[in-house]
């Protein structure tokens, strides 16, 4: 029975009880649960959990509005799927393994944002935590990343469509996902344990690390290749490259920014006056960068004359078409067997 006028509520068990009881507390406030023993009972075992609802819904205040973002993210990553795959469409047959590698990271982080926001969504509504969204989520994150940081990598050898001697890339790309997955289940556990920033940081080194390999390896490797196709005479390949250096660059600087964004955020408990902006800090800010570079790089790769090179219309094949070519191509002769030899 609850006591008039203040939110108390007490239940009393014994050693019969076996079904589960359920009280529901309709007031704002602060919330203590507390177990006493007043008899002699052993052998006894009580469990349960408190499941909290606010106005919204079940999800934590701090993390609400990442179902409008990953909402919006979609949204924007659809947008991004279409115009990118009707120019790909468009010139069927002419697209080259960067632009299709494009077009398939495009559709990734749609099916990231989906996963993602239909994990949280579940979460509102029913209290349940979705592995499966969340696991799902945050492997087709991992996959866009180590899509875009191969591309990069083998760019040169991609241009050329002669890719080989993979296998040192791929163990430095499933090593950075492992790396990258333990920090997000750190990250996703973090406000729930009370982690401090020390746990943080032991469990994001391994990735900060696979990052900085990353990325050096990736300039390298652009400046290596860029000197290749110069010798090669490739200009227009070599000026694709040096283009791409430069999205690199910008991909450095809001990389970090994202990284040591996720490591300060102190939002992301309720007791901060900022827990509104924590969607900001942990997701806002690295799938915005990660936007704009796809589309910086689209922008740089997308398809066009001086790239794919011309397109040529098919001839008709008809009689007449054939008759008119072979008597051009015999009058031509016929002129120059007529012109006096010199």
């Amino acid at each position: 029975p609850q006591t008039p006028g203040a939110a108390i509520i007490t239940h009393r068990v014994s050693g019969q009880t076996r079904e589960p009881h359920i009280d529901r507390i309709a007031k704002t406030g602060m919330y203590a649960l507390i177990t006493t023993n007043c008899g002699n009972l052993t052998g006894f075992r009580l469990t349960g959990s408190v499941s909290v609802q606010n106005p919204h819904g079940y999800l934590r205040a701090p993390d609400y509005n990442k179902q409008t973002l990953y909402a919006s993210l979609a949204v924007v990553y659809m947008a991004i799927l279409i115009i990118w795959g009707a120019l790909v469409a468009q010139w069927r047959g002419q697209v080259n393994a960067v632009q299709k590698e494009l077009l398939v990271i495009s559709l990734i982080g749609v099916g990231e944002c989906v996963s993602t926001y239909m994990f949280y969504h579940s979460w509102n509504k029913t209290d349940e935590v979705s592995d499966l969204y969340f696991i799902a989520g945050s492997l087709l994150s991992l996959l866009k990343i180590c899509m875009s940081f191969r591309v990069v990598l083998l760019l040169s050898q991609l241009l050329c469509e002669e890719v080989r001697g993979t296998h040192t890339i791929d163990f430095a790309l499933v090593t950075y996902g492992c790396a990258d997955f333990n920090f997000r289940m750190v990250g996703r556990i973090r406000a729930g344990y009370g982690l401090d920033s020390k746990v943080l940081l032991i469990n994001a080194a391994p990735e900060a690390f696979m990052g900085v390999v990353l990325f050096v390896w990736c300039c390298v490797a652009l400046r290596q290749g860029k000197i290749v196709l110069e010798k090669q005479q490739a200009q227009l390949q070599a000026s694709l490259i040096t283009k791409s250096s430069l999205i690199m660059s910008f991909a450095i600087v809001g990389a970090l920014a994202a990284f040591v964004a996720h490591l300060s955020d102190s939002s992301i408990s309720v007791q901060s006056p900022n827990w509104g902006m924590h969607f900001v800090y942990s997701d806002c800010i690295s799938h915005v960068v990660f936007a704009l570079l796809l589309v910086s790089a689209m922008m740089v790769w997308r398809p066009s004359d001086e790239m794919q090179g011309y397109k040529y219309a098919e001839q008709p094949q008809d009689q007449e078409s054939q008759a008119i070519i072979g008597a051009a191509v015999d009058k031509e002769d016929q002129d120059t067997s007529d012109k006096p030899a010199e």
